[in-house]
């Protein structure tokens, strides 16, 4: 087997969260992508081209800034990492086919959604609006059969979001019930709907876990869904198929 493909992705995919993570952190402050140029948060130099190479940099620099000597936090690096194993995985899900432009475009979708929500509690409609375009039109050309289950995809799960948001009086953001709306062109119908009840146990585990050990959760705090959403969203996705069929498979089984 030609591992070339593969290593391809590898790369290609910590380039991507680099990427990524940048458009999430600069976007959930309202700044341009463009400029400027990247640098230290702390320091502001601007970075050589050598200090910005995925994982390889965090690793010589030993997670440190060369002029100030203060850390860069890991979760760049954890990230990157995470991209470099994740995307070769991908064709095994999807094969070498067109659709794996839908896999990687939706990928780095959850991402930068997820860096944004996690460090500014918002999911910018600039990110939503570029993607809702990219992805659609990726879905036009590499279309369901049928093809209007993108537009199905779309409707169920923007208006179930938007029935949560209603039914808790602001328990979730607006930007959680479009975000929805976009990742339902690329999930169809049923498939969305896994996505939020997978991100909604996802959630639900989380705030359980901080009960139990921490004990830090208060009335009005606020949490970022949208990383439980993308984490849904990418669950359903690559296995939802294989999750409808063992469930339904168990259910039959359960039945006198």
């Amino acid at each position: 087997m030609n591992s070339l493909p593969y290593v391809f992705l590898a790369l290609f995919g910590s380039v991507v969260a680099s990427f990524g993570h940048v458009v999430g952190h600069r976007m959930g402050k309202g700044d341009s992508i463009i400029a400027p140029r990247s640098h230290c948060p702390y320091c502001h130099r601007f970075l050589r081209w050598y200090e910005l190479i995925p994982l390889f940099s965090w690793m010589v620099q030993r997670g440190r800034c060369r002029t100030c000597q203060r850390s860069i936090p890991i979760h760049y690096f954890l990230m990157e990492c995470l991209a470099c194993c994740f995307f070769p995985l991908f064709p095994s899900f999807v094969g070498w086919s067109p659709e794996l432009l839908v896999a990687l475009s939706f990928l780095l979708f959850l991402l930068i959604i997820s860096v944004s929500d996690l460090c500014y509690l918002i999911i910018p409609h600039r990110i939503l609006l570029y993607f809702s375009i990219l992805l659609g039109i990726e879905r036009l050309f590499i279309p369901f059969d049928p093809w209007w289950l993108m537009v199905v995809g779309g409707a169920v799960g923007f208006f179930t979001l938007y029935l949560v948001l209603l039914v808790s009086k602001g328990g979730i953001g607006g930007g959680d019930v479009k975000l929805m709306g976009v990742v339902g062109l690329v999930l169809g119908w049923q498939l969305v709907l896994l996505a939020i009840i997978l991100a909604t146990f996802c959630g639900s585990l989380y705030v359980g876990i901080l009960l139990l050990f921490r004990q830090s959760v208060t009335k009005g705090m606020l949490l970022p869904f949208g990383p439980f959403l993308a984490i849904g969203s990418l669950a359903a996705y690559v296995m939802g198929d294989s999750l409808v069929t063992w469930y339904f498979s168990t259910f039959l089984a359960l039945l006198p």
